[in-house]
């Protein structure tokens, strides 16, 4: 959609074609188009973030529904370095202004849609794009020493930029979300629970969330799926106090695992393709799930209980976190009743795999089909989790007792204790 618009024309580009078809820009409208446009607008303030330095994002959610964001840097630096200054005259909207120099530079074809670079104009669109679908806004932008300012409503500026003397670099929003354009309000987002994975996405990046009244929330995950890990499986559940870690480079392609042994007749995996849930899995968790068949068969002699399950049923499970919630988090729901695979019972894990050309299932993004990782990533999987398996045999016999075949107790004899 967006290379159909001329950024020489400031008032056909924004916010009209966005405000007259939403569902063009963020898959649709209602709960999955607001989830889709408020997930995208964290992503893009935090995108291409410095380890070094990375800086805190505040979301406060009031009760009337009103969105605020505070993306704080530790220096007053460029906010968005990566990107050209806009080709042709301002028009006097920072948002318009904003929108028309993502549009130039993704018609430029020299940007990819996932490079890693602070100002990545395929998701700064949805910066300005929030605007634009809000009822009220307020944006204001600090970098360099110097802070600018601007109301809108519906999209369109109602004064001139302020500027004034400011510290270090920082992208502030309010906003109002239009509910009766978007059929949804800003509550459709599971904010308290997707903050704290995108925590664990980007890992230094310290999150806090206020929601309508609640307590503030603190996520500074440092050390990424095993910070998710963690927060999935509760301590009484753990077979082992500390998850086993995996991290393995082929290239570009970089895999992250972090997994415990629980007793469960449930599998709890949590796949992730860059920043996407692969809520219907992929080459990522079927690689882990080929590695712990195999090393419990060649090490132990252990055959794992036949277990399948639909791919509908596992994208029900991981998208509620297994049962800990009974908000759901929004996603495309497909006829995948009838498509079954292979799970590994009494595991949990978070899997994310990060790779400039993922490949997805043709017609969805919810499965992954490629990098290959048997060749490289799965042996050095093997070789890690083998290892890990002798230094805690203890574990895993403790583990698999809970498929050992239950004996008839004898009449009159008393039950074991526990």
């Amino acid at each position: 959609m967006t290379d159909k618009l001329s950024v020489h024309s400031p008032d056909s580009v924004f916010p009209g074609p966005v405000r007259h078809r939403p569902e063009l820009f963020i898959t649709e409208k209602g709960r999955i188009g607001v989830y889709y446009l408020i997930d995208h607008l964290l992503q893009a303030v935090c995108w291409g973030y410095d380890p070094e330095k990375p800086g805190t994002l505040s979301i406060d959610v009031k009760t009337d529904g009103n969105l605020i964001l505070k993306r704080k840097f530790t220096d007053q630096s460029s906010l968005f370095s990566a990107l050209p200054e806009l080709d042709g005259n301002s028009s006097g909207s920072m948002a318009n202004d904003l929108f028309r120099r993502c549009l130039q530079t993704i018609n430029s074809r020299k940007f990819e849609r996932t490079q890693q670079v602070q100002g990545n104009p395929y998701l700064l669109t949805f910066l300005a794009m929030t605007v634009a679908l809000s009822s009220k806004a307020k944006l204001k932008f600090t970098e360099g020493g110097s802070t600018r300012v601007q109301n809108y409503k519906e999209g369109v500026n109602v004064d001139s930029v302020a500027h004034s003397k400011g510290e270090n670099s920082a992208i502030e929003l309010e906003a109002m979300l239009d509910s009766a354009l978007l059929q949804e309000e800003v509550r459709a987002y599971p904010f308290r629970i997707r903050v704290q994975e995108l925590a664990c996405l980007f890992p230094g990046l310290t999150m806090d969330i206020r929601y309508k009244g609640f307590a503030q929330e603190t996520y500074d995950c440092k050390e990424g799926m095993k910070n998710l890990v963690d927060f999935i499986v509760d301590k009484d559940d753990r077979l082992h106090p500390d998850a086993f870690c995996f991290r393995g480079k082929d290239g570009d392609t970089t895999v992250e695992i972090a997994l415990y042994l629980v007793i469960s007749e449930m599998e709890k995996i949590k796949a992730f393709a860059g920043f996407d849930e692969t809520y219907h899995g992929g080459v990522h968790d079927e690689c882990l799930r080929d590695v712990l068949v195999e090393l419990f068969q060649r090490l132990f002699k252990f055959e794992l209980p036949d277990r399948r399950q639909s791919l509908d049923n596992i994208a029900s499970s991981r998208m509620t976190y297994f049962g800990k919630f009974g908000s759901t988090v929004p996603f495309q729901k497909e006829s995948r009743g009838n498509q079954f695979v292979t799970i590994v019972p009494g595991v949990a894990a978070c899997v994310r795999i990060t790779d400039p050309n993922l490949q997805w299932e043709k017609g969805n993004r919810s499965r992954l089909v490629g990098p290959v990782l048997t060749k490289t990533i799965q042996p050095e999987l093997t070789v890690e989790f083998r290892r890990w398996l002798l230094e805690h045999a203890e574990v895993f016999n403790e583990w698999k007792l809970q498929w050992a075949p239950k004996k008839r107790r004898r009449r009159g004899t008393p039950p074991p204790q526990k």
